[in-house]
């Protein structure tokens, strides 16, 4: 079942966070990328489920709202900010991106 299938990308993401945080390695980012793809696919899959009922389901609106809201953050933290940087250098011109409250 999917939602049993979510819980272990859950738990899997849970222990690599822990080891990422003692453990140096470039390979890092793509994890974590990886793990945001497979966060935006529940995500789509169960808005795309619910219809209109994932914002209305009173039921399942709060537990909605928070998939939302850290799969955005995620998406916001890992895919938008760095690419507002490289559209700054890139396409503005500026020696340096904007500081986005990043690194």
């Amino acid at each position: 079942e999917f939602e049993v299938f979510m819980c272990g990308v859950i738990a899997v993401n849970a222990l690599v966070m822990s080891v990422e945080l003692d453990v140096e390695w470039l390979g890092w980012a793509w994890v974590e990328n990886a793990f945001l793809v497979v966060y935006v696919f529940e995500l789509s899959v169960k808005m795309r489920s619910f219809g209109c009922r994932f914002w209305t389901d009173l039921d399942e609106l709060l537990w909605h709202c928070l998939d939302f809201f850290i799969v955005g953050a995620g998406v916001l933290d890992l895919w938008l900010m760095p690419a507002v940087r490289v559209f700054a250098i890139q396409v503005l011109g500026q020696d340096e991106g904007p500081d986005l409250g990043g690194e």
